[in-house]
């Protein structure tokens, strides 16, 4: 596969500190290139070379999709602002430069809601283009706009972070699991725990949802299913959708045995089962 590359040029004068903290950050993912002003790293979402001269740093970044590259863009440039404080004159040049909506945005529309417990609902979305949310992790941030409001979603800036609404679009922003997901029909469900609070939007939306509601959702992301013959999954309620989905994809070959803590019998959830999944609740 051929792999998208970008690239950007930093001269600044604490630019070589500012990559020697970026090095002890990333010692694990380090390839040796036996040349000490030539850095490689390897990455879970892709690779970034460093080639360092007189003037400064030459940073290439090169993943296998559009996603990737960006998260390797965000990654690099968020180390720049936090030590930084600025980015002032980071430009990525190469594939995946146009700034605007992220790659990895998606504007969701609700389908359908169904209470699966007193404390867990359930919503189906319906979502664009969804391939690339089967694989890269279970996880996605689901994003709510303020109540009453036109939606302003974020878009990328230049130097590849985001650029997020402020003031009285800020959006409120939520970590979920994608419990299940139909590529060709274009829908993904994703299960919430209705904690009691007041200040609890993303419980509230769920509780409130009704068809063609619309919010944002950014990802992939997290782990996903480990690859292991044996697994054993512990978690309580907010982990639920998590191991649902981590036996759902079980492999015929592999076990796996749950220990799920709930408030109550009433809390039980339908999940997998065969001779290869044992679950235990705990109340």
């Amino acid at each position: 596969m051929k792999l998208l590359n970008a690239q950007t040029r930093i001269q600044n004068d604490d630019i070589r500190v500012v990559m020697d903290r970026l090095r002890a950050e990333h010692s694990d993912y380090e390839i040796d290139t036996g040349d000490a002003g030539r850095w490689e790293f390897r990455m879970h979402y892709g690779s970034l070379n460093a080639s360092f001269d007189d003037h400064g740093v030459l940073v290439r970044v090169a993943a296998q999709d559009e996603t990737c590259l960006s998260y390797m863009k965000m990654i690099f440039a968020g180390h720049i602002a936090a030590h930084l404080s600025t980015t002032e004159g980071l430009r990525w040049h190469g594939d995946g430069t146009d700034a605007g909506t992220p790659v990895f945005f998606r504007e969701i529309s609700v389908l359908s809601s169904t209470r699966l417990s007193p404390h867990m609902q359930r919503l189906r979305f319906s979502v664009r283009d969804l391939g690339r949310f089967a694989h890269g992790g279970f996880h996605v941030r689901l994003l709510l706009p303020p109540a009453g409001r036109q939606a302003v979603w974020p878009i990328m800036g230049a130097d590849g972070l985001i650029v997020w609404p402020s003031g009285e679009d800020t959006l409120t922003i939520r970590v979920y699991t994608i419990r299940a997901l139909d590529v060709a029909e274009g829908w993904l469900d994703i299960d919430f725990v209705l904690h009691p609070g007041a200040e609890m939007p993303a419980a509230s939306f769920a509780q409130n949802a009704r068809a063609g509601d619309i919010i944002g959702m950014i990802g992939p992301g997290g782990g996903g299913l480990p690859e292991a013959s044996n697994l054993l999954l512990l978690g309580d309620d907010t982990a639920l959708p998590a191991i649902g989905r981590m036996l759902e994809d079980l492999a015929p070959s592999a076990r796996a045995e749950a220990f799920i803590e709930v408030d109550g019998p009433q809390e039980r959830v339908t999940l997998s089962a065969g001779e290869n999944i044992a679950v235990r609740w705990l109340y």
